[in-house]
């Protein structure tokens, strides 16, 4: 065989055998793109990873910079859990309404916030807050006052005053003789030393929240909030019943119209204490504004402190033909057309 093509042969084996050069020069730039590409994939996962606790720690577990040291918090009642988070986050109390509201409902189902005063004296996690509005965590001594609808203020006073340590009612009688009517019944978790003030503002604040859930049944009605804040003072204690008070709401809204006198028993409990079966022929005669049977029209102020129940029957009149009605001594009401058929009620269920 010719040397130059013996040597070519020799040649051409060597680089067909697996390990020769041409196999080596193949297949190392696939390994080598291989690992690259894991090496920058596992790179790329432990980023996230470290991104990820980042932003949990940041959001979950760590305060504000500007978290207030030995801060108190008061959520009020009637707050949502939306609202609250807003709340504490422009209070610089924690970072993120939205991981807020998601522990809330993690830790305390759909259950809400506990309204209440909340003390922090130092700095601490979004996680932390939610466990305290949730569990009754607040770190200072509350007492839990029930107001029923259909207190007059003094009622309310008598309440405060048995309920918190030295409450002060003639201060608070005082404060609030223009907020009757407006101090909204509900549960409040007080400070033992709250001030006439602080309950003062924290009811009416609750009052303010809870009108707005019947914005539109108000502007629908088209008639001033003074008076049917009056009609539901009134409402709250002439009737128990959805169907009852909005009854009554449509006969006593028509004797307005027509210059009739509401002629009310209610007034006189606001006035003197005293229900309908306890009045005297005299006592029905005083002159006070707040007689209805002397003077017409609506009482210059409310009688009461009225659920939003009342509120709502006395935008929502029943539409009906009476003119009269009464309650027997079960609390059934009876209604009359005219005032004869009224009296004959009034011997039947009362006398």
């Amino acid at each position: 065989m010719h040397p130059n093509l013996s040597n070519i042969l020799m040649l051409r084996m060597e680089l067909e055998e697996p390990g020769g050069f041409r196999g080596e020069n193949v297949s190392m730039p696939q390994n080598k793109f291989h690992f690259e590409d894991k090496k920058r994939k596992f790179l790329l996962f432990i980023i996230t990873i470290f991104i990820a606790l980042y932003a949990i720690n940041y959001f979950l577990f760590s305060a504000p910079f500007e978290h207030p040291r030995g801060t108190k918090f008061t959520i009020s009642s009637g707050m949502t859990i939306s609202e609250a988070g807003e709340y504490l986050k422009k209070h610089d109390i924690i970072r993120s309404p939205i991981a807020f509201k998601a522990l809330v409902y993690i830790i305390g189902g759909r259950s809400g916030v506990i309204a209440g005063s909340y003390f922090i004296e130092n700095p601490v996690s979004v996680a932390r807050i939610a466990m305290m509005v949730t569990t009754n965590g607040y770190g200072i001594k509350m007492y839990k006052v029930t107001i029923p609808e259909g207190l007059s203020n003094k009622q309310i006073g008598d309440l405060l005053e048995k309920n918190l340590d030295n409450f002060d009612k003639a201060k608070f009688l005082k404060l609030a003789k223009d907020k009757e009517g407006y101090l909204f019944p509900d549960s409040y978790f007080f400070e033992p030393d709250s001030t006439p003030e602080k309950v003062i503002q924290m009811m009416n604040d609750n009052f303010k929240e809870r009108i707005k859930l019947i914005n539109i049944d108000l502007a629908f009605f088209n008639k001033p909030l003074k008076d049917v804040i009056i009609m539901a003072s009134i409402l709250e204690e002439e009737a128990r019943t959805e169907n009852t008070r909005r009854m009554i709401a449509d006969i006593l809204w028509r004797r307005i119209e027509k210059g009739m006198p509401l002629q009310v028993d209610a007034s006189f409990v606001y006035l003197l204490g005293k229900g309908s079966a306890e009045l005297t022929l005299d006592e029905l005669k005083m002159d006070s504004p707040y007689n209805t049977y002397k003077y017409k029209g609506l009482p210059p102020g409310p009688i009461t402190n009225p659920g939003l129940a009342s509120i709502l029957a006395a935008t929502k009149p029943l539409r009906n033909k009476y003119w009269f009605y009464l309650s027997d001594k079960e609390g059934n009401m009876h209604y009359a057309v005219t005032f004869e058929e009224h009296k004959a009620n009034k011997a039947k269920y009362i006398d």
